[in-house]
């Protein structure tokens, strides 16, 4: 969870700045590759934290389980 936080905090900016500098979403299509690169990273970064917190939510329940007893 914490990687795909660091990854969609790393790249988030880099996209911003890119699409501020080229005006806006359709002035990107000269770096259509390298920015579909940086949102597949956002993607994964996302995908790592979600999968994080599924892992984490059963932990939290089963602890809370066992404490009550």
């Amino acid at each position: 969870m914490i990687i795909g936080l660091a990854i969609v905090l790393t790249v988030q900016p880099k996209v911003d700045v890119m699409v501020v500098m080229m005006g806006g979403y359709g002035g990107l299509a000269p770096l259509m590759p390298e920015y579909q690169a940086l949102q597949r990273e956002i993607l994964m970064g996302q995908m790592l934290i979600v999968i994080g917190i599924v892992i984490m939510i059963p932990g939290l329940i089963l602890k809370k389980k066992n404490h009550d007893h």
